[in-house]
């Protein structure tokens, strides 16, 4: 999971407001999983070795949750601009018969204001 993030970490760089918040939101929730759930569902385990390397991961995946989340507050949110838009596939002959739009279009692909 570290290197997702870092990857996404190279990759955002004007998100619409809307994912970022969304993802601002469920990051409470996701660190306290792995702070809480993951090692609750590890007690079972006796041997010393798997559970040095369970913690040292678990740590790194919590200390990346929460190093992205401080990221996105307060790198990415104050740049969110981006434009978030479902629209009418144009090129893609497998989308061609979707009906998904937040936009009505014509018969042209144009869009009606």
């Amino acid at each position: 999971m570290p290197a997702a993030l870092e990857a996404a970490r190279a990759n955002l760089v004007n998100p619409p407001r809307i994912f970022t918040d969304v993802a601002l939101e469920q990051l409470p929730d996701i660190i306290g999983f792995f702070q809480g759930d993951i090692p609750a569902a590890f007690t079972s385990v006796k041997d010393p070795k798997l559970l040095e390397e369970f913690h040292a991961s678990n740590g790194a995946v919590i200390q990346a949750l929460t190093s992205y989340q401080q990221w996105l507050k307060t790198d990415i949110l104050p740049k969110s601009n981006g434009i978030f838009v479902l629209a009418q596939p144009r090129s893609a002959p497998s989308y061609a018969t979707m009906k998904w739009s937040i936009f009505p279009w014509s018969s042209t692909g144009n869009c009606h204001r």
